[in-house]
């Protein structure tokens, strides 16, 4: 995990950056973008990590924000056990910056 000044992750989070569709452990560039703000706040309401994002979004669900999210920010997701420690792994992250 990259550490990260609190500047640097402002900077990165008010970016609008390519939503990547996750597709066995490699991403693939949609060409939608979305903010990391924006991202952040959809995996913190969403009810499952299947879950379809929106209606304008179609095909991506929240897991691809939290690959996409991890990716951009320097978090290794790819050898999580699952979603739930790949988004602890990005709170922890957060919680080292704020």
């Amino acid at each position: 995990m990259k550490n990260m000044n609190l500047n640097d992750f402002q900077n990165a989070m008010q970016a609008d950056w390519w939503i990547c569709k996750e597709d066995a452990g490699e991403l693939i560039n949609t060409d939608k973008t979305m903010s990391g703000w924006d991202m952040l706040t959809a995996l913190r309401e969403a009810d499952a990590w299947d879950q379809l994002v929106s209606a304008t979004l179609p095909g991506i669900e929240v897991k691809d924000l939290l690959a996409t999210l991890c990716d951009v920010l320097g978090i290794d997701w790819q050898d999580a056990e699952d979603w739930q420690e790949a988004y602890n792994r990005l709170e922890s992250l957060i919680d080292t910056v704020e």
